[in-house]
């Protein structure tokens, strides 16, 4: 790239020239602000697609599922304009299992504008002529409408439709309501690469193969408005050349098309598609085109002086990148009697020494060059490169030089003179079908001759080098297939990447990564390697015009395990980061780790760590952390990479990290903290409740114990993510659980401590869940107290956590500071609740308020938004957290993807919500906890105008639980219910959701009878300990103190009615009244889904002021009889036929 320009000595006469070109060219006609302003108004109707062509699986055109999901229709009756339509199955025969269906997509290309930008346009519209509409338990099964940019493979934008109509339809698609619909991280919306039909959208869809719907007539409409074409180099005279580009102010830029005529070159207009390099005199003649419509006409007149002192910049062979060896650079410039100067980056400039042979680049480098005639210079270019040599202590696989004979052979490969390494590359020949890697007798010294002779389990990964001419974001699954005749199953280890680099690239898959598709796949049974570019039928059709390289192929033994490879922060200028990881020793002795920089963040990047860390003993891991100063001048929008070698004492691989940092600038809030949990008025109100009523008073006091306990305490903060609760145990009992031994736990069954990295995984969950906790204790306190130390003391657990949380790797669950993605979102909404309520205390400074909103807040919605589960409690804990940092970050699409979106809110109001108002489950434990998302989520957009609470089926869920409940207020605990006994009143107890927030939101009379009932019938306390002066029962009155209203209206009642719930399929009966009534629940509806238990004809019954007949519930999942028995027929109180159920 171009550093610098050195400006070239002009004599007299090349001045006055200029300036006399300048002076004539003022004569010339220019574009000037008022032609501009007088744009042509257009109305913008582009036929994308007519579906009349008599081609189909052709790329640009229509393609579908292993070429049988599209088919061509000429027949009138389902042609609705031009000539023809493609008729879309919806299932089609699989070619792998005759007699079973697979799902049938169809690919939708811009056939007349492959370019075709939707940022241009408002709306895609198309008809559709549906044979059959799903019907039943299908009717809530919409088709997906698949938005794929350019580059993109795995990651889209998507619109769903009910497939609920027969005949013709118009489809009409807002585009505006696309760009918030996301499924994983897409390319920026905008340049179409293709639709794709998907039949299935959601879990439990059929395949119907009567299903069928003809496609017809795609376009885009809008509006525009179109303006001539304007030139950024005014006419004159130009010395040696002129480089022009074009512009034009047409909106929607993606809709105007610019073109130009050359005189003496082009006989006609050309289209533009860059800039255009003028080396002779020429008069150019420019014009905008839009919808059909030309703009009117500008001339300009360049004149072009040959300067003989113009010297060409220099070319280097190869261009920067990374490479598995040393590389020989090679120098040229265009200029042929130039002589050529290099130095290195850093260098003075007396450094610069001729070139005049290649140079061997055998370390992280870069070269800074110019050619020089005389006295005058080229531009300077830089080149950088990478040498990468971690694969030299690898053992390869084959022969690497010849990839189609020898003792590994690659199929669809054939041999390339462009290498990573050595002599030859493999090119994928085909890349849209795989690659068969096989091994094959034969001898090659000192390589592995057969894949079912490798010791696998003596090597932690294969890896090799992969080189891809462009960034296409192509999903690669990676197989080691393992298959065994003798079991059923298909038996592979799988793994996959994506290609979302340029050049060449190290890739390394560790073992431990891999799938096992059926759970009992075996190492020692691997008989061939595939390189695959779609698994699964659902998976984007793979591109053939990509161009792949593979070489190096091999296997590794690893000494040092590392948490994370890569880490990426934000930052602004001046600011202070650390970068924290630990190391693992996996090799066989005890090693301490050199730590050094390859190549740095820049020489104005101030980076501090231990050069050396302390004996790492075999199977233990030691924690390391970079400290780097970013420079007060540091440019927004800049990036920066430095590379740190990790090199074992006693021997072996060395390993290397990567370290990012992208710089930013501090974001124009416009909102005033607090307005997420509670508001500055709410929270007015909040205090003077503390000081006139004794109950909001003693929830403060609890509050306060809680948070007074860590205002002192040493928090431990673990630099690796949490696990899950169920691992923490020995066989079915709890480890004791010690927050000051991380790695050391107590079984209470055997008095004996439990070690390794599992129980780790467990006892960081409940670490981290009690760090997050004790941060919002603490911002409580300071927000109801104005007492600055506690919110210092939050603010330390943000500041903490915003530059771990980059650190933490993704887990097998999608989560990275927790296993599951549903853990981590049930956190991040109280740490985004305490830095809502600490951020007008002043404690954060601006860097830090950066650090948390960008590296923590920012990064952990990214994490979630790329896991969407659709129709399920977690996603609408996700929606609840993704929504809480939208507002935090005044972030629109984020909040809009977490009620517009595809699984948001309003998603799971009319799909997760049952008619009768139950949650879809049928577990009444999911039901209060997804309503207790739905809630926070409620309350962190009231003041972002978003009315959640406006939504009757969310009130529903509210008002079901009152009308199901026991006479005592107990609810049977169906299906995953969790503990037994539940209760919405039980003295003594913390109830399972609290109404006062709804109350006062509502103001419904049933819902004050049940306060009513809680307080004052069954004496419980409003605010403070839920056992009065026992600090170890669980604390209650936060939504009182918050929300509540000061008085409880009197005079409610609670529901007492016979009642059939038909969307959950439970009936109630009740006789009586008060605790002598008499109540029966029968259950004879939804199974439940994965939470369910298959107990239809279970009945329920309560009499006499107690459960005569009860559901049991659940123990913990990790428990034994979790499976065994309470999710069996026979542990419900269901009907049994000679003994069996």
């Amino acid at each position: 790239m171009a550093s610098s320009q050195i400006m070239k000595p002009l004599s007299f006469l090349l001045v006055i020239t200029l300036l006399l070109g300048l002076i004539t060219s003022a004569n010339l006609a220019m574009p000037t602000a008022v032609q501009a302003a007088g744009g042509i108004p257009l109305d913008l109707d582009f036929q994308m697609n007519n579906m009349d062509s008599s081609a189909h699986n052709t790329a640009g055109d229509t393609t579908s599922t292993s070429g049988l999901a599209v088919q061509i229709n000429t027949d009138p009756d389902y042609v609705h304009e031009g000539t023809g339509s493609k008729k879309w199955i919806l299932a089609i025969p699989d070619q792998a299992n005759p007699g079973s269906l697979v799902p049938g997509s169809a690919m939708i290309y811009s056939k007349e504008d492959p370019s075709v930008d939707l940022n241009s346009y408002d709306k895609l519209s198309f008809w559709a002529y549906s044979v059959k509409q799903r019907t039943g338990n299908q009717t809530d099964r919409p088709v997906e409408i698949r938005f794929y940019m350019k580059g993109d493979a795995s990651a889209y934008y998507y619109y769903r439709l009910l497939l609920d109509w027969t005949g013709w339809k118009k489809i009409e698609i807002p585009l505006a309501t696309i760009k918030s619909q996301i499924t994983g991280a897409p390319k920026p919306f905008g340049p179409l690469d293709y639709l794709r039909f998907n039949p299935i959208a959601l879990g439990s869809t059929t395949n119907d193969p009567e299903l069928a719907v003809y496609l017809d007539d795609f376009r885009l409409t809008g509006s525009g408005e179109l303006f001539p074409a304007v030139a950024d180099k005014p006419s004159g005279t130009y010395m040696n050349k002129v480089k022009v580009n074009l512009v034009s102010a047409s909106t929607p830029s993606g809709a105007n098309r610019i073109y130009y005529k050359r005189s003496e070159v082009d006989s006609d207009f050309q289209l533009y598609s860059g800039a255009l390099e003028l080396t002779q005199t020429t008069e150019l003649v420019v014009k905008s085109v839009m919808n059909g419509v030309s703009s009117a006409e500008t001339t300009y007149s360049y004149t072009v002086d040959i300067d003989p002192n113009f010297v060409g910049e220099v070319e280097a062979a190869p261009k920067s990148g990374t490479f598995p060896q040393a590389q020989n650079v090679t120098l040229t410039s265009e200029s042929e009697d130039a002589q050529i100067y290099y130095k290195y980056e850093g260098e003075e400039d007396s450094a610069y020494r001729l070139y005049n042979s290649p140079i061997v680049i055998d370390e992280n480098a870069v070269l800074v060059t110019k050619a020089m005639i005389g006295s005058y210079s080229s531009e300077l270019m830089t080149y950088a490169y990478t040498i990468d040599l971690s694969s030299a202590g690898s053992t390869p696989l084959g022969n690497n030089e010849n990839f189609t004979t020898g003792s590994i052979r690659w199929t669809n490969t054939t041999n390339a003179a462009s290498p990573a390494d050595g002599q030859y590359s493999g090119y994928w020949a085909n890349p849209a079908t795989p690659i068969d890697i096989v091994g094959h007798d034969g001898t090659n010294a000192g390589h592995i001759t057969e894949l079912n002779q490798i010791q696998w389990q003596n090597y932690d990964q294969i890896e090799f080098w992969l080189y891809s001419e462009k960034a296409s974001n192509k999903k690669v699954y990676f197989l080691l297939y393992a298959n065994d005749p003798a079991t059923p199953g298909n038996e592979y280890f799988m793994t996959s990447f994506f290609v979302d680099w340029k050049g060449w690239k190290k890739i390394e898959l560790p073992f431990n990564k891999f799938l096992n598709s059926t759970g009992s796949a075996e190492m020692n049974k691997i008989s061939k390697l595939i390189v695959h570019p779609q698994w699964y039928g659902f998976d984007p059709a793979p591109d053939p015009t990509d161009k792949l390289y593979f070489d190096n192929l091999a296997l590794a033994k690893n000494v040092v395990e590392p948490s994370i490879k890569q880490i990426s922060q934000s930052a602004l200028p001046g600011s202070t980061l650390h970068y924290s990881l630990s190391l693992k020793n996996i090799g066989e002795a005890s090693t301490a780790y050199s730590l050094t920089t390859e190549s740095g963040f820049g020489t104005e990047y101030l980076v501090t760590y231990d050069s050396v860390t302390d004996i790492v003993e075999v199977g233990r891991s030691i924690d390391i952390e970079f400290e780097v100063q970013v420079p007060a001048d540091a440019e927004p929008g800049e990036t920066r990479k430095a590379i740190i070698s990790v090199q074992p004492s006693a021997g072996g691989k060395a390993l290397k990290l990567e370290l990012n940092v992208s710089i930013g600038s501090e974001r124009s809030a416009t909102k005033q903290h607090p307005y997420i949990m509670t508001t500055k008025e709410q929270l007015e109100e909040s205090r003077e409740k503390i000081e006139h009523y004794d109950w909001a008073a003693d929830y403060l006091a609890a509050v306060k114990a809680k948070a007074d306990v860590w205002l002192e305490k040493e928090i431990y903060y673990p630099t690796q993510p949490a696990g899950q609760t169920t691992w923490f145990v020995c066989g079915d009992v709890t480890l004791t659980y010690n927050y000051d031994s991380p790695n050391s736990h107590l079984c209470p069954a055997t008095n004996e401590y439990v070690t390794g990295d599992q129980v780790d995984t467990g006892w960081r969950f409940t670490t981290h869940t009690l760090n997050t906790e004790a941060a919002r204790n603490l911002a409580i306190v300071y927000a109801l107290t104005g007492e600055e130390k506690y919110a210092e003391k939050a603010k330390e657990i943000l500041v903490r956590y915003s530059e771990l949380y980059p650190s933490y790797p993704v887990q097998p669950q999608y989560g990275k500071l927790f296993f599951q993605t549903l853990d981590e979102a049930v956190q991040m909404i109280q740490f985004v609740q305490a830095y809502d309520l600490i951020k007008p205390s002043g404690v954060l400074d601006v860097s830090e308020s950066y650090g948390i909103e960008q590296n923590l807040f920012a990064a952990s919605a990214k994490t979630l938004q790329g896991y969407d589960v659709g129709k399920s409690n977690w996603q609408t804990w996700h929606n609840a957290a993704i929504g809480a940092i939208g507002a935090v970050l005044e972030d629109k699409t984020l909040m809009d993807f977490s009620v517009l979106g595809r699984s948001g809110f309003d998603y799971q109001m009319t799909n997760s919500v049952l008619s009768d108002g139950f949650w879809y489950e049928g577990a009444i434990g999911y039901h209060f906890y997804a309503q207790m998302a739905l809630l926070l989520h409620a309350q962190s957009l009231k003041e972002m105008g978003y009315d959640l609470f406006g939504n009757a089926n969310f009130k529903k869920t509210f008002d079901v639980t009152l009308q199901y409940a026991y006479p005592d207020l107990g609810i049977i605990n169906s299906n995953d219910s969790g503990k037994y006994p539940t209760n919405l009143g039980a003295p003594g107890r913390v109830v399972p959701m609290d109404y006062e927030a709804v109350y006062a939101e509502y103001n419904d009379s049933s819902y004050a009878a049940l306060l009513n009932t809680l307080y004052i019938d069954k004496e419980r306390p409003r605010g403070g300990y839920v056992v009065s002066n026992n600090s170890s029962s669980g604390i209650v009155g936060e939504q009182a103190v918050f929300y509540g209203k000061t008085d409880i209206l009197s005079g409610g009642s609670l529901p007492s009615e016979s009642m059939n719930f038909e969307g959950l399929g439970h009936s109630v009966i009740r006789v009586g009244e008060g605790n002598d009534q008499l109540f029966a629940l029968v259950d004879y509806g939804l199974h439940g889904g994965y939470h369910g238990h298959p107990d239809k004809l279970h009945l329920d019954i309560f009499g006499k002021g107690e459960r005569l007949a009860p559901d049991l519930g659940i123990p913990p999942y990790s428990n034994s009889m979790y499976t065994s028995y309470y999710k069996m027929s026979f542990s419900h109180n269901t009907v049994a036929v000679d003994g069996k159920t």
